[in-house]
């Protein structure tokens, strides 16, 4: 965002309207990837330090990472947690 709109909650009313709309979906939790952290914490999210397992297609194998800048935010009580298996059912092309 360019710096005369920062600090106007622009940001802010765009993440509570996606934070309604997965409600209403009835998602559990919802993952963003941030050059800056810190802005979206006062909105609810925080790092992500739990491996994501994936499926990569290149190497035809399961493998795991941890995304440095992931951002999480839970709508449920679903909580994340080292131990917990995150899978995003999707794949690394």
């Amino acid at each position: 965002m360019s710096s005369e709109c920062r600090g106007r909650g622009l940001g802010k009313a765009v993440v509570e309207a996606i934070d309604r709309h997965l409600l209403s979906l009835g998602v559990d939790c919802s993952f963003l990837f941030a050059y800056e952290p810190k802005v979206y914490q006062s909105s609810g999210y925080h790092e992500l330090s739990a491996p994501i397992y994936y499926f990569d297609k290149q190497q035809d194998k399961w493998n795991q990472f941890v995304y440095r800048g992931c951002m999480v935010k839970s709508y449920s009580s679903i909580q994340l947690s080292e131990k917990l298996v995150i899978e995003f059912k999707g794949c690394v092309y």
